[in-house]
């Protein structure tokens, strides 16, 4: 039936039918439209060839994403560490999102690179997680305006809420988008900085899945290195079983973040272990927690399950100690987890002086302690590494002494050591006292934050004795310690870190040339 309305009588005359080409491009448009547009993130760690290890913090939230958010996201790594141009895959990969992880020494290049990216792209939202952050938010914002957002804390369900949101609405966040997502801490329009509700823990970890080893160059990371340092270099990684510690030192700022110590189950530990040893061929393994035997039980079950797998003739591996630990009842668990494979136990022996080792790390350790640690592992046949710091804030030269007489009188024990300058990282109980008494100032520069890295600790933080006397100790005893390291070694890392970071490896020969040409010597 026609209408009676003669105008639109004319219209339906005259109207076209669509043709079926046209009626399919329609319907092409709609499904294209229709289709949920992926998110590209590019995740950034801003260092230039310093660690042997990866990013645990990146690896986590690339296996997060791909697993809680799968198919949505296309992430991406810029690694300088690795000998990556960030600005070079910025530019190509065109990222919706930038996530840089930063420590404090990393931070001023961070701002670099952020500044650099926002005149390459005005639109790209970006994120910067990392402990210095977490702990500084307001003053990074302040410090570096062209940053969006500051990640607080563990931030695996962070980055993923972020994520969502900004899937939701098409990469439009605003305030009140931001305000909803716990643990986060940003700029508003009027410069206004906002810190969202804190976000809970993780409780269970097991739910966060291992990193993501594939999203890292595996030729720079698995090469021969001493990643378990002084021992053989081999095809060696890292591996985390737990988060935080159950004590409080003063100059570490773990528990920051991750606040309560928390351990993934055997099970969980096995299948990592599992995919390293079958799929990637590691030979040596680092358990880098801040405490791998803060639980006896738990360790002679994963040595159990170790063995049982057979692992323990497969490779070797190392882990931290505390020496408090290692009483008259240790031995035996000394002895089953060299029989899992350990080889090397690494201390945090810290000082020879009962004072400032009570002052960084409580009542709970001495220098006897330090002294029953070292015996109680001869016995067990496994190899010491002791790690020392001198430079704390109050420490004496007749202190820094009793260090140095500790080195040497152990210097046959302890097979492989190492001393670092004591550094107040924001937030540890050292930075407050360093703020407190003037030594650190609001305009410090964070890229004079390293403990030692052999050729540019440029300023100390004690208040008590000159930074050259400081120099000269930490010369002195890491050339000691670098003679304890085999040749062959030696010429190992220079051959697999010259087309790396020719600087560091150059610094360091010449560092070791110039002590033997200034007849730097210890009487021992």
């Amino acid at each position: 039936m026609h209408s009676k309305n003669p105008r639109e009588f004319i219209k339906l005359i005259f109207q076209k039918k669509p043709s079926p080409s046209s009626s399919l491009l329609r319907k092409t448009k709609l499904n294209f439209c229709s289709m949920k547009k992926k998110l590209k993130l590019l995740l950034v760690i801003p260092v230039r060839g310093r660690h042997q290890y990866i990013s645990f913090g990146i690896g986590y939230i690339s296996s997060y994403l791909k697993k809680y958010n799968p198919g949505n996201i296309n992430i991406s790594l810029a690694d300088e560490n690795a000998g990556d141009s960030i600005l070079e895959i910025f530019f190509r990969k065109k990222p919706d999102i930038v996530g840089i992880s930063s420590t404090t020494p990393q931070i001023v290049r961070t701002g670099a690179l952020v500044r650099k990216m926002r005149k390459i792209r005005k639109d790209v939202l970006i994120i910067v997680g990392g402990i210095h952050a977490s702990i500084l938010p307001e003053r990074t914002l302040r410090d570096y305006p062209k940053i969006d957002v500051i990640l607080l804390g563990e931030a695996e369900e962070t980055i993923n809420e972020l994520c969502t949101a900004w899937l939701k609405k098409d990469g439009k966040l605003n305030t009140d988008s931001l305000k909803r997502i716990k643990g986060l801490a940003f700029r508003t329009k009027n410069g206004r900085i906002i810190k969202t509700l804190e976000r809970e823990l993780i409780l269970d970890i097991d739910k966060i899945p291992p990193p993501d080893r594939k999203l890292f160059n595996l030729e720079y990371y698995l090469a021969p290195r001493q990643l378990i340092r002084g021992l053989p270099a081999r095809r060696s990684t890292s591996i985390l079983t737990s988060r935080g510690c159950p004590y409080q030192c003063k100059f570490c700022a773990s528990n920051i973040i991750a606040k309560k110590y928390r351990t993934h189950s055997i099970p969980y530990v096995m299948k990592e272990i599992d995919e390293l040893i079958n799929d990637l061929s590691v030979k040596a393994l680092f358990f880098h927690d801040d405490l791998f035997i803060a639980n006896r039980d738990r360790v002679i079950k994963l040595c159990n399950a170790m063995i049982q797998k057979g692992y323990h003739k497969k490779m070797i591996w190392s882990c931290q100690v505390r020496v408090n630990f290692l009483d008259k009842n240790a031995l035996p668990l000394l002895r089953k987890m060299k029989q899992a494979g350990c080889r090397q136990l690494e201390f945090g022996f810290e000082s020879g002086s009962d004072r400032v080792l009570k002052f960084l790390k409580g009542p709970t350790v001495s220098v006897a302690q330090n002294q029953k640690a070292i015996e109680t592992t001869r016995k067990a046949g496994l190899n010491i590494f002791g790690n020392f710091m001198i430079g704390s804030i109050t420490e004496t030269k007749a202190e820094i002494e009793e260090t140095k007489k500790f080195i040497l009188t152990n210097l046959k024990k302890i097979d492989f050591f190492q001393v670092y300058l004591t550094v107040p990282y924001p937030g540890t109980a050292v930075w407050n006292l360093c703020k407190k008494h003037n030594i650190i100032g609001n305009q410090e520069r964070f890229e004079n934050f390293f403990m030692y890295n052999g050729d540019n600790v440029i300023r100390s933080f004690s208040d008590t004795v000159p930074f050259s006397y400081l120099e000269n100790v930490l010369q002195e005893l890491n050339h000691l310690a670098l003679k304890k390291i085999p040749l062959n070694e030696k010429v190992l890392w220079a051959i697999n870190s010259i087309g790396k970071n020719p600087h560091l490896v150059i610094s360091r020969a010449k560092l070791y040339v110039q002590s033997y040409l200034k007849g730097l010597r210890i009487q021992y």
